[in-house]
């Protein structure tokens, strides 16, 4: 009995030594299980530090490198402005000396220009100076020649105011004629049309009566006879040939009337153009209808025909001078000097009716003091003569006082 419980203690010991040892296999199992993932962890760790390690490298690196390439950058943009700003500044020099010398060559210019107007305006005052020297010379000369040829220019006033006159009475009177000749004319034109349609008509009626006398009427015993309108031809051929007769006198009336119509036209053309041409030398003289009633009058009375062309050549040259001036007031200066003296205007201010003319003193405002031993108004300025035996014009405006010397 004691061997079979050995036996089962025998086994009893053996399971649980096996069990204990494979416990043990596992534990050590487990623990070189443990060991190894360990060693892996670690490797994996140190992996993964070298990897993060090299990342930061490569990173500090590439932050290095901008940064070396941002210097880089900068330094090349700063080289661009500093040669973009001096590339201004050259522009800007260069832009300055255009200005300045554009300034200098305009200044130039200026300066030539202001000696060249001076210069013209030099020469435009002497000019000025000579040509009012030869004016008032030239007014000297023709008060001169028109008191020595007073007659001369009295004919010559005369004859242009009663050219001018008679022109303005023809173009008022042709004015008014025109009227009744354009109603003539109208009238006649009437009675043409007038007389042009009755002819028509009457024509019409002596034809429709001829073709009438051909037609054969029936008498009701199987026979016709014509029709007898021998009186009604007739008195259509006398309403037709008075309508003729009208006709021919109204188309000769209104022949007339245009005729006389375009000749009074014509005429009244004429005498505007002669109103028109020697307007100007009216206006110049400063003569109203009255003054020029008093030219001619006096003219007529010498004998003069005025209506006729002058025997006198001069005086024919004289008014076509005149008339061709256009009312230029130094072309009629002595024209005017000689209707001054004949219509009697009042003589100068210092003379006084009644009293001797001797010399007179002209003191300007100029202060110059004229000695004159002649004067005789010109209208607006004195044509006087001087005791060196020159004469001068002095507009009425520039003079202080006149007194006797």
């Amino acid at each position: 009995m004691a061997a079979p419980e050995n036996k089962e203690s025998a086994r009893t010991t053996w399971w649980i030594h096996i069990n204990v040892t494979a416990v043990i296999v596992i534990l050590a199992l487990l623990g070189v299980g443990w060991y190894f993932k360990h060693e892996y962890d670690h490797a994996q760790r140190l992996e993964l530090l070298e990897r993060q390690r090299a990342k930061e490298e490569r990173e500090a690196k590439d932050r290095e490198l901008a940064l070396k390439e941002a210097e880089r950058e900068k330094e090349r943009k700063e080289a661009e402005d500093a040669k973009r700003k001096k590339a201004e500044e050259l522009a800007k020099e260069r832009l300055a000396k255009q200005k300045a010398d554009e300034e200098q060559r305009k200044a130039e210019k200026e300066r030539q220009a202001a000696a060249l107007k001076a210069e013209q305006d030099r020469r435009l005052a002497e000019r000025k100076a000579a040509e009012e020297r030869q004016s008032h010379e030239a007014k000297a000369r023709l008060v001169d020649e028109a008191s020595k040829n007073k007659n001369a220019m009295v004919e010559v006033a005369a004859r242009i105011c009663f050219q001018y006159d008679s022109a303005l009475k023809e173009v008022s009177d042709l004015s008014g004629k025109l009227a009744g000749l354009e109603g003539q004319v109208t009238a006649y034109k009437n009675r043409m049309d007038a007389a042009a349609k009755t002819s028509a008509g009457a024509a019409k009626q002596l034809g429709d009566l001829e073709q009438a006398r051909h037609t054969r009427v029936a008498t009701g015993h199987g026979t016709s006879v014509g029709v007898d309108n021998t009186d009604q031809i007739a008195k259509a051929k006398g309403q037709a040939d008075s309508a003729a007769k009208e006709y021919r006198d109204s188309l000769s009336g209104h022949e007339k009337a245009l005729s006389d119509r375009d000749s009074a036209l014509s005429k009244m053309k004429a005498a505007q153009a002669t109103v028109d041409e020697l307007g100007p030398t009216i206006t110049a003289l400063k003569v109203d209808a009255k003054a020029r009633a008093a030219l001619v009058n006096r003219a007529q009375a010498t004998g003069l025909v005025l209506n006729q062309t002058p025997s006198n050549n001069d005086v024919a040259l004289a008014m076509q001078s005149i008339v061709q001036a256009k009312g230029d007031s130094g072309a009629i200066f002595g024209l005017k000097v000689a209707i001054t003296e004949v219509l009697g205007a009042p003589a100068p201010p210092e003379t006084k009716k009644g009293e001797s003319t001797g010399k007179k003193v002209f003191i300007l405002k100029d202060g110059t003091k004229i000695i004159a031993v002649k004067v005789v108004d010109a209208g607006d300025e004195y044509s006087v003569k001087k005791e060196d035996g020159k004469f001068q014009t002095i507009p009425k405006e520039s003079i202080e006082k006149i007194t006797d010397e």
